[in-house]
């Protein structure tokens, strides 16, 4: 197995020579899915008043209608929004600045199964080509970013149009598990009335991070140094910790197969953020480019 749980990573130890001294800004404005995640709220809450007066700082919530129409409000030289929490990707990594420390340590790219209450489970699946040679298909939902890293890995999928659509599918002959990280499976499980498959997990290396505008270099480089303080503390190890520890005792993560996909479209940086703070690290052939 070419990747190394948590208990094997060491923190770095960041210098404060270079530190510039900046006063916390008054407001940031959230894009209203970041602003509703508990734990992205309390993290920004948390990371960016470290070691400051936490009332120094106030979130506000900024409603936009989707994903790509909060990146334009983003982009926009306005700034409707300060930043945006989001998925690793090259292309956002380049229209933008940013952040790399993956603030769910990674969990992104730890993937469970959702089944119907009674499926049999996918016990007999060992291994990413098991599911082409058993002719099983994960499903997925059209824009999802784990579309592609499976078809990269060839694993079958089939993709709905919504959620509603791929729910009703579930447990048909050919589509046995909707894919989901282990940061939302819980709470799905309960909203869909599914369950969460005993078995198998589905690992590769991704994660969410800050991304802000090209011009704000001076949020950028407040959010870098403060961030820096809350990693090198230990805080931000003991923040995940009372989140997500347990649920990944619940899932019996560790006890389940692991299958290890490569994630070819992730940019170098962005792996070598994973290797540093994530829950697992990959070495450079998950990358495949």
């Amino acid at each position: 197995m070419c990747f190394i749980l948590a208990c094997l990573l060491t923190f770095p130890t960041y210098s404060n020579s270079n530190r510039v001294n900046q006063a916390p800004p008054a407001t940031i404005k959230l894009w209203h899915k970041n602003y509703d995640n508990a734990y992205v709220h309390d993290f920004l809450s948390r990371a960016l008043t470290f070691n400051e007066d936490s009332s120094s700082l106030a979130l506000t919530r900024v409603e936009i209608a989707s994903y790509n129409e909060a990146f334009a409000a983003l982009a926009n030289e306005t700034q409707p929004i300060d930043l945006i929490v989001s998925g690793v990707s090259k292309q956002r990594e380049n229209e933008f600045l940013p952040v790399y420390v993956p603030i769910s340590r990674g969990l992104l790219g730890f993937r469970v199964c959702l089944i119907e209450k009674e499926g049999k489970g996918l016990a007999k699946i060992n291994s990413a080509e098991d599911f082409k040679r058993q002719e099983l298909q994960l499903g997925l939902v059209d824009g999802w970013p784990d579309i592609s890293v499976m078809q990269d890995n060839d694993i079958p999928v089939q993709v709905f149009a919504t959620e509603s659509d791929l729910v009703n599918k579930v447990g048909s002959r050919d589509f046995q598990c909707f894919s989901r990280s282990v940061i939302e499976v819980e709470s799905d499980a309960k909203r869909l009335n599914m369950r969460v498959e005993p078995n198998i997990a589905i690992i590769y290396p991704y994660a969410d991070i800050i991304y802000v505008h090209k011009n704000a270099t001076d949020l950028h480089r407040y959010i870098q140094e403060k961030i820096a303080e809350f990693v090198a503390s230990g805080e931000f190890r003991l923040f995940f910790d009372s989140h997500y520890a347990s649920t990944l005792e619940q899932l019996n993560f560790y006890e389940r197969k692991l299958i290890v996909l490569n994630n070819p479209k992730l940019s170098k940086h962005a792996l070598e953020a994973i290797n540093r703070l994530g829950i697992a690290s990959f070495n450079h052939r998950y990358l495949n480019n």
